[in-house]
């Protein structure tokens, strides 16, 4: 016999039963399942939260929310395991090593479903902002960094 729990408000596990027994118990990822008769949506263990890191592509898999600066994953079980991000509100920051350190990307609000770059490389992460935190808008065109440089220091 199998049967979905929700086991300790840690998450949606599946548990198989034979002969009276429990022979094993694994995480799933179900975002909607029963559990007693009763509806469990598994997306509750993060809405307090701003971000959440996920272990899967598209948002799948364990999941870990962040609601204030975590300077050290390795303390959670989930130091370089993220492949995936939501940023429900405020804009991040997430760094390939512990203290902020090794390469860092800020996030904003939205869904992440790839990490290119970052693909199980994040150590550390804190909210930097609630609204964008840098002056002017991006400018995405190739090569404006240097366009932009020539214009400061022309010869």
């Amino acid at each position: 016999m199998e049967i979905k729990a929700n086991i300790a408000g840690k998450g949606l596990a599946q548990i198989e039963i034979q002969q009276g027994r429990i022979s094993s118990v694994r995480p799933v990822d179900d975002r909607r399942a029963e559990t007693d008769g009763r509806a469990y949506d598994n997306r509750a263990r993060s809405r307090g939260a701003q971000a959440t890191l996920y272990e899967g592509p598209n948002l799948s898999g364990r999941s870990y929310a962040l609601n204030d600066t975590m300077q050290n994953l390795g303390t959670t079980g989930f130091n370089d395991r993220a492949s995936s991000l939501r940023v429900e509100s405020g804009y991040w920051i997430f760094c390939t090593d512990a203290e902020f350190r090794g390469e860092c990307r800020t996030f904003g609000p939205g869904d992440y479903p790839s990490l290119p770059g970052m693909y199980n490389a994040i150590s550390s992460g804190r909210r930097i902002s609630n609204d964008y935190p840098y002056a002017g808008r991006p400018n995405w065109q190739p090569d404006a960094y240097h366009q932009s440089q020539n214009s400061q220091n022309p010869r």
